[in-house]
């Protein structure tokens, strides 16, 4: 079954991408008609992009983090419907009596659940809704599983046991797979600040002192020293995107929450840069 959470964009999404788009466009055409060619203009064009991309970025980063509690929370809300189910509970009465344990950032959609369970709601169509509100692909997967397993006949107890083991030995492997991922994530940042280095000091030791005196010359027969800046400059930012977005899908299997990553790089690569290159500070 493809996951609906994936595919569906809420109109939060929709929000923190038109309106800071819309902005960021606007920048972008004016960069373009009254800067191009000129210093300002790559960093006009940058900062369009930061403005575009970090509030969804950083709305993402909320969702994702909120999702992440929540899933670590589902594996023990699941075991405590399995024991009320063997206490001779139903599935609707265990979901209802859960509702006053702690379950961090479940509690709310466990209190959602057990109004529509009050209000006489099938617990199909409570688990349903709840998938969507947590929009968690490992929370519907298991949600789906008990709602089929549950149409197709059986023990359910049976059931509700085997996926709440599931959902236990999925989120221990998902943090194996993290922690196995993180050195790997460390690499990327550590890649984008070594090739930063490599640019500066190709700068500083080879275009700086060529760009006057002797070798004057030979950079005049090929690229100015501003286009070699513009180069570099331009090098190290895009870098930058595509080593986070390959970070985020590395981490988290979402190109989406590499923006964060892509987003920490230019910054940091931006202000290095332009503290060697432009304002001299280094």
């Amino acid at each position: 079954m493809a996951n609906k959470s994936e595919l569906q964009i809420s109109p939060k999404d929709i929000f923190l991408i038109a309106v800071p788009g819309i902005v960021a466009m606007g920048l972008f055409m004016y960069s373009f008609m009254n800067y191009l060619g000129k210093p300002f203009f790559d960093d006009l064009i940058l900062f369009s992009f930061l403005i575009g991309v970090t509030p969804f970025a950083a709305g993402k980063y909320v969702e994702f983090s909120r999702m992440r509690k929540m899933e670590s929370e589902f594996p023990n809300f699941l075991a405590d419907v399995s024991s009320g189910v063997d206490s001779g509970m139903s599935i609707p009465q265990a979901i209802y009596v859960t509702k006053d344990r702690e379950y961090g950032l479940l509690n709310q959609q466990i209190e959602k659940m057990a109004m529509q369970i009050s209000w006489g709601i099938p617990f199909e169509n409570v688990f349903k809704r709840f998938t969507e509100r947590t929009k968690s692909p490992y929370i519907e997967k298991l949600t789906y599983l008990i709602i089929e397993a549950n149409k197709a006949g059986g023990d359910i107890r049976e059931i509700l046991q085997a996926a709440s083991r599931n959902a236990r030995e999925l989120k221990n492997i998902e943090r194996e797979t993290d922690t196995m991922i993180k050195p790997y994530i460390l690499i990327c940042y550590i890649t984008y600040f070594v090739f930063l280095v490599v640019i500066l000091i190709l700068y500083k030791t080879f275009i700086q002192p060529l760009s006057g005196g002797a070798g004057a010359g030979f950079i005049k027969s090929g690229l100015s020293t501003e286009e070699f800046t513009t180069l570099f400059f331009r090098m190290l930012m895009l870098q930058g995107l595509f080593i986070g977005l390959a970070a985020g899908k590395m981490a988290e299997k979402r190109i989406i929450a590499g923006l964060k990553h892509a987003i920490i790089l230019i910054a940091s690569g931006y202000l290095l840069f332009n503290a060697v290159a432009e304002w001299g500070l280094i």
